[in-house]
């Protein structure tokens, strides 16, 4: 169908196709279906710089099969930036990072912390290392990728030998769910008080935003900075992020 609405395109026109997403194929990297993609191009622009690290049939597996690739301008902006932020960042430096995968993150970690002054850690991704250090998370959902302890505290302490702020979440909004409307509280999230008997979040409760004691930790961290790198969206709130940006 495709080919066919192809093959009758004037000069000028565009045809949009369906999200790709929405086939495992695509998902999954397939050859074939790559191939599908790339049989009415000879030419490949990737301009989508927020899915360039996905392994995939739309993003690495066309590539093969078109006879030129090509990023496109919104990323050859973004590497730019990333490029000068990274390597002649104005200081303080402050690296944000959020999301869950912690394990495709190692060596951004490592890099970035030989480069950066600060490091905050939140999402998903904080619930790991606190995890790991020996903080009940409760149900709030952790990814370390196959990681262990000792490689996740691990990251902590090269980056702490390096001079660099490393901050985690120390207080937490939990509920039941984390539908909207619920009830929630406000718990601390510190080893020295998290015990068996009384964990600092409970088995069936959930970790959703920072609390206000993290909020102001963070917008502290943040306070002074001359350069931001943020990569993978932090649970904070409005607030939070005002504290942290005016």
């Amino acid at each position: 169908m495709v080919t066919k609405r192809v093959d009758t395109m004037l000069n000028g026109q565009v045809v949009l196709l369906e999200n790709t997403r929405f086939h495992a194929e695509d998902l999954r990297n397939d050859s074939v279906f790559a191939s599908q993609l790339a049989e009415n191009a000879d030419v490949f622009v990737n301009d989508a710089f927020g899915v360039m690290h996905r392994n995939q049939a739309s993003v690495t597996g066309i590539v093969r099969h078109v006879k030129l690739a090509l990023p496109g301008p919104l990323v050859c902006k973004e590497v730019h930036f990333l490029k000068e932020a990274t390597e002649r960042p104005a200081r303080p430096f402050v690296v944000i990072l959020g999301g869950a995968k912690v394990a495709d993150k190692i060596g951004m970690i490592d890099a970035l912390s030989q480069k950066a002054d600060k490091i905050i850690i939140g999402g998903k991704m904080a619930f790991s290392f606190l995890a790991a250090k020996g903080v009940a998370v409760g149900s709030s959902e952790t990814e370390s990728g196959g990681l262990s302890e000792k490689e996740l505290l691990d990251i902590e302490a090269r980056a702490i030998e390096r001079g660099v702020q490393f901050l985690l979440p120390i207080d937490q909004v939990v509920a039941e769910s984390l539908e909207s409307g619920v009830s929630t509280h406000v718990v601390p999230l510190d080893l020295d008080c998290c015990t068996q008997e009384k964990p600092c979040i409970e088995p069936g409760i959930y970790g959703g935003d920072v609390g206000p004691r993290t909020e102001k930790l963070f917008a502290a961290a943040l306070e002074d900075a001359k350069t931001i790198f943020w990569n993978g969206p932090v649970v904070m709130s409005r607030r939070g992020v005002e504290l942290a940006l005016n």
